[in-house]
């Protein structure tokens, strides 16, 4: 995808490939290493996941964890 389109969808520039601020998380630990394992097969190797997933990150910033 082009940097124009990504824009224009995500309303975001498009993250550039030594970024370390490209972190990835999910509910848990699974689907972020394996959206990491993709973005570092495309290049983007500085690419992180949060393991503890959104329930532990919102449990530290003192945060209701939404359930729906």
């Amino acid at each position: 995808m082009n940097e124009s389109n990504f824009i224009e969808q995500f309303g975001k520039e498009m993250p550039m490939k030594w970024n370390i601020n490209l972190i990835f998380h999910s509910m848990g630990p699974i689907r972020s290493k394996a959206a990491m394992k993709l973005a570092h097969k495309l290049g983007f190797l500085k690419a992180r996941h949060y393991p503890g997933g959104w329930e532990e990150w919102s449990e530290k910033q003192g945060l209701p964890l939404k359930k729906e």
